[in-house]
């Protein structure tokens, strides 16, 4: 069966519309970056083609590119030995995302296995995110890539840009519901239930938190009067849904007496209330106790006076903190954890291979923070060779020389 890639609306011809604003601040000097959102879909599967190579990038410059693809939210046993995910869009369970080719930076990738190939019937729909860095308004062209086993296919598609650029702050609210909404329609916002993650960092907190309760705490048989998660930075929600999803699947609810929320001022309180999550998630998991708590320095002074957290979650938050919050968060982070908590951070491994946020350039070195900032020390070293663009890693407070 012939491949055919379908943009948007197939209805619609005029190029889409980006918004765009200024990056690293509002001098005139300095570049806007931009954000272009495309929906598509690959219809059709070429027979004897067991795999696709998906590969999106922008045609001229400097930017980032990325492929949001819904997939079920643990690994399933592919056609091949690597790990990989199983793609369930749409009830099609012969499709394989191999996990360690799912990439994020200047290039956005990913692999896609047929475990029948003969069967063309497919449709694949996921959503592509650029940040084009330009220096005036100016039409932007997305290029894409499919090559597999007598298939190369390649295609541009361009976008416009608004008639003015905007202020930062004003495309944050906006970006955050875009988002939510497709992620909403890719099926990734459900609280129970086996539904789908959108990137891998998701399957990494899922698989580091699975690690901690299975190694360090004897599947949750080590306290008979609960534990307490603490989760840090919770943006548009989706990354903390699919890890309740997952502790709803492996019947772990029961084991959790606490959790608490921590969200920021500027990036999370207005979007939370505007989705009503506290509301949602209280309602979805009405035996265990949640607190979420708006982040400011006191809030992190005042939680030294509470009992430990047991795991702590933070997913995509290190990379950003720096000035003022770096002390703020430090001071959360020890006041927290406890001689036997345990600290699940998953980031980017390099600025490029941060597409929502772009780092670019910034250089993320996480042993300087957790090590001679906070004082922690590594319980599982980074893993980085499952994926090519996220990584993940444990950490503990020294044995006897923390809070008790």
């Amino acid at each position: 069966m012939e491949l055919e890639v379908i943009w948007g609306d197939p209805n619609d011809t005029t190029p889409p519309v980006y918004q765009y604003a200024k990056f690293g601040g509002d001098d005139a000097w300095n570049p806007f970056i931009g954000t272009c959102w495309a929906n598509c879909e690959i219809k059709g599967w070429p027979s004897q083609c067991e795999f696709l190579d998906i590969t999106v990038h922008l045609g001229a410059g400097k930017g980032l590119s990325g492929i949001w693809m819904p997939t079920t939210d643990m690994t399933k046993k592919g056609p091949k030995p690597q790990k990989m995910f199983g793609y369930e869009y749409l009830g099609n369970g012969n499709l394989y995302i191999e996990s360690k080719s799912w990439e994020f930076g200047p290039e956005g990738k990913i692999r896609i296995f047929n475990s029948h190939p003969n069967d063309g019937d497919v449709s694949l729909k996921f959503g592509i995110l650029c940040r084009p860095v330009i220096q005036a308004a100016q039409n932007v062209k997305l290029s894409l890539s499919i090559k597999g086993n007598g298939v190369d296919h390649s295609e541009d598609y361009e976008f416009r840009p608004a008639s003015n650029p905007c202020k930062s702050e004003d495309l944050h609210l906006p970006d955050m519901q875009e988002m939510y909404d497709r992620f909403n329609t890719f099926g990734a916002l459900n609280l129970k239930g086996t539904r789908n993650i959108v990137h891998p960092k998701q399957y990494f907190t899922i698989r580091g938190f699975s690690y901690i309760v299975k190694e360090y705490f004897d599947m949750f048989n080590r306290k008979d009067d609960g534990y307490i998660v603490a989760y840090i930075g919770t943006d548009t929600t989706e990354n903390i849904r699919s890890l309740f999803r997952s502790i709803s699947d492996n019947k772990w609810e029961s084991n959790i007496k606490e959790v608490r929320c921590f969200y920021t001022t500027d990036w999370d309180e207005e979007f939370l209330d505007y989705i009503g999550f506290e509301d949602d998630i209280k309602r979805s998991y009405p035996n265990v106790e949640f607190s979420f708590k708006e982040l400011s320095d006191e809030t992190a002074r005042l939680q030294e006076g509470l009992e430990n957290c047991d795991i702590v979650i933070s997913t995509y938050v290190a990379p950003w903190i720096g000035g003022e919050s770096k002390g703020q968060f430090s001071t959360l982070v020890k006041n927290i954890m406890g001689d036997s908590s345990y600290l699940l951070t998953v980031d980017p491994q390099t600025g490029l291979n941060s597409v929502r946020s772009a780092l670019f350039d910034t250089k993320i070195n996480n042993d300087v923070l957790f090590k001679e900032e906070i004082g922690l020390i590594s319980a599982k070293s980074a893993v980085t060779s499952t994926n090519n663009s996220v990584e993940w890693a444990v950490w503990m407070r020294p044995r006897g020389g923390g809070k008790s």
